[in-house]
């Protein structure tokens, strides 16, 4: 009884020694990531700390990510340096009214702005009052 014994708790050892992935919520994790989780109703937590906490990790590994309680921003580590990841809706709070992209370009009544300033349906007329149907853009 103890050879069988020891036999299935030395197959099962083998067996999750040779795990290459583990799964929360799943028995099937996709086998390109270290660790699944699955869920509908939850999310995943990263480290909250303060931004002297932050500072003060000792040899961060490159690639580690925590999100800065103080400033209220996510910051990676690339191996030398600490960089916030910024939040991309910079300017989107009122719908299409005014608008940030992140390439450096504003938009007003556009998503996609080409220039610094572009304003959509200025109403500019030819004479350089505002009209009805015109489009305004300002390069430089």
């Amino acid at each position: 009884m103890k050879k069988l014994l020891t036999l299935i708790l030395l197959t099962a050892c083998i067996r999750f020694a040779n795990a290459q992935s583990v799964g929360i919520n799943t028995t099937s994790p996709d086998t390109s990531a270290a660790l699944e989780i699955k869920s509908n109703a939850k999310g995943l937590l990263i480290p909250r700390l303060s931004t002297t906490e932050r500072t003060n990790i000792y040899s961060p590994a490159n690639g580690l990510l925590v999100y800065d309680s103080t400033v209220n921003q996510f910051y990676y580590y690339n191996g030398s340096a600490w960089f916030g990841i910024p939040n991309t809706n910079y300017l989107s709070a009122n719908g299409n009214d005014i608008y940030n992209n992140n390439s450096g370009n504003v938009g007003i009544g556009t998503t996609s702005p080409s220039e610094k300033l572009q304003i959509a349906d200025a109403n500019l007329l030819n004479s350089g009052t505002f009209g009805s149907g015109s489009s305004l853009t300002i390069s430089g």
